[in-house]
């Protein structure tokens, strides 16, 4: 996998005008070049590969919850927690907590729609009202919204997908159960197949095609590696 990759930063000059009416005139692009070149590392500080550990479970109304996170902050690691809105809208002390403790001590938080339910099970209208509205409250709380997960990863259907991306969320994850997919960038690929159904590895004991535990997520991580150097 390349480490670094070449950003051209392209000037475009840009004349607009307007008619007797009033009317705006489509603009004329008439000069394009480079400004200058840099040259960054891909990875934060050259690194080739990384891992993100998320926890569906809520932050700051369960002790137990909360101490997990403790001990992933206390391994110099970070933690990503769902945040379904409609949970935290009676709870504005909460809210404050997450953006000004939380948040600046490394725990950070994805949509996972206002309601915790299937959207599969209900329209477009439907879905892109609960994920605009989880959405719009954590940019309105300071919440920085930018991953989405799916409640029960319930989102094969193209509608509901689409529905998440127009709600603003860059990306949102699903599942990948199939221990033979589990690997997302093999080789120099950079990008997902599809932002909006990225096939996260779930680990956990409600279900028997879940990881169940460390025994078992450590041969797959290890599977993963000799891919990338094979």
């Amino acid at each position: 996998m390349k480490n670094q990759a070449c950003l051209t930063l392209l000037l475009f000059l840009v004349l607009s005008g307007c008619s007797e009416n009033n009317n705006p005139v489509a603009p004329h692009y008439y000069s394009e070049k480079p400004v200058f070149e840099v040259t960054v590392l891909k990875w934060y500080k050259g690194k080739t590969a990384a891992v993100s550990i998320n926890y569906d479970a809520p932050w700051g109304r369960n002790k137990d919850v909360d101490s997990i996170g403790d001990e992933v902050l206390s391994r110099g690691l970070r933690m990503d927690h769902e945040l379904v809105t409609s949970s935290y809208e009676k709870y504005p002390d909460i809210v404050a907590k997450m953006r000004d403790e939380a948040i600046p001590r490394g725990i950070h938080f994805y949509g996972h729609g206002h309601e915790h339910v299937f959207h599969d099970d209900y329209d477009y209208e439907y879905c892109y009202t609960s994920f605009k509205t989880c959405f719009n409250l954590m940019k309105e709380w300071g919440l920085n919204p930018r991953a989405y997960a799916y409640p029960g990863s319930s989102a094969y259907k193209l509608t509901t997908q689409f529905a998440n991306k127009q709600a603003g969320f860059i990306c949102a994850r699903g599942a990948e159960l199939n221990r033979d997919f589990i690997y997302m960038c093999p080789d120099d690929v950079r990008e997902p197949v599809n932002w909006q159904y990225m096939p996260s590895l779930v680990a956990g004991q409600n279900y028997k095609e879940y990881v169940q535990d460390h025994d078992e997520m450590a041969p797959l991580l290890m599977k993963d590696l000799e891919k990338r150097h094979g």
